[in-house]
């Protein structure tokens, strides 16, 4: 069709690969771009008794129009359908998890209100209904535990509260707790002020390293540790002596170590007292002028003076193998 190109020299060797292809005896069709930079899409038929090759080229914009105009109602098609499935899935998807959106909006809205919980509505009996109402007997097991958590936490809170014997909670050595009888036996004056006090300011200097190591070993070990006896001091500057048992406990959701504190004073004074009569006793018994011999009710010699010792002839290593039987004449055993 274009008749300038009638006699025109075909390009030289080298120039365009698929002419030289053609020329060298490939029959086809191929893409290609010709003299004038237009993408074509040619083919080529050798003819060998007049030594003709008769080449016919159609822009691919041309011949390839009727195919983008199917790719392009095939991809609106598609989009089309995208859409409408897309919708489909989200509308299917949305009417079964909707009684998932309700039940969470319901626990939003408890939440929020911080109000006790309660049980969430079931609008269908599938497997999400059976989902929700095993989630309904959760909440109510969860509530009776609780409140059982309450009723014991309160009835612990009273037992402490009421206690006669000292009650101090302290993390790392920092009071955070005190109940009546501490800040009775520390000579508080509010608990405000106890609780203002470091743990160590309370006890006499000489405990301070087996108290810190002590509050190590329950702080690591989570562990309860055995009565201790150590010397305090009050907040008015009075020395007491203290029996302490420690354990590791949780206040307010955190690791404490919770005290029991019992004041010893008046058993060791009561104890010293009972030595030191018990010393003037014995000095009394072992001076006395006079035999003095203690037996049990079975007989045996529990124990003699030096001067009751002299008086029958036996040594005080022989003292807890002698009866009174041994030291009585026949005629006196009946009396037993």
């Amino acid at each position: 069709s274009d008749k300038s190109r009638i006699m025109a020299l075909a390009p030289d060797p080298g120039v365009n690969p698929v002419v030289d292809r053609f020329l060298q005896g490939y029959e086809g069709t191929q893409v290609m771009v010709n003299s004038h930079g237009i993408e074509v899409l040619i083919s080529v038929k050798h003819i060998p008794d007049a030594e003709w090759v008769v080449s016919a080229q159609l822009p691919t914009r041309e011949a390839f129009a009727p195919l983008q105009s199917v790719q392009l109602r095939i991809l609106m098609v598609a989009l089309l359908l995208s859409c409408i499935c897309s919708y489909l899935t989200w509308w299917w998807l949305r009417r079964q998890l909707n009684p998932l959106l309700d039940a969470a909006r319901q626990l939003s809205a408890q939440s929020i209100n911080q109000a006790p919980l309660q049980p969430l509505h079931i609008s269908t009996r599938d497997e999400i209904g059976t989902l929700i109402s095993g989630f309904n007997e959760l909440l109510g097991n969860l509530a009776q535990r609780e409140e059982s958590l309450n009723n014991s936490e309160q009835r612990y809170r009273t037992l402490v509260e009421w206690s006669q014997d000292a009650i101090i909670v302290h993390r790392q050595g920092q009071l955070v707790y005190a109940n009546p009888a501490a800040v009775v036996l520390f000579e508080a004056n509010s608990l405000q002020n106890l609780l203002s006090k470091h743990l160590l300011d309370l006890i006499d200097p000489k405990y301070h390293a087996t108290v810190r190591a002590r509050i190590k070993q329950i702080s690591e070990n989570n562990t309860t540790l055995p009565m201790f006896e150590q010397e305090c001091t009050t907040l008015r500057g009075h020395k007491i002596d203290l029996e302490v048992q420690a354990t590791a406990i949780v206040y307010d959701g955190e690791p404490a170590t919770q005290s029991v504190l019992r004041d010893i004073g008046l058993r060791k004074r009561t104890e010293q007292a009972l030595r030191q009569s018990e010393a003037r006793f014995r000095r009394i018994v072992d001076s006395g002028m006079i035999g003095i011999a203690f037996w049990n009710t079975e007989g045996s010699l529990l124990e003699a003076n030096d001067t009751f010792l002299d008086m029958i002839g036996y040594s005080r290593s022989d003292l807890h193998q002698l009866n009174w039987r041994d030291l009585t004449p026949p005629q006196y055993r009946e009396l037993d």
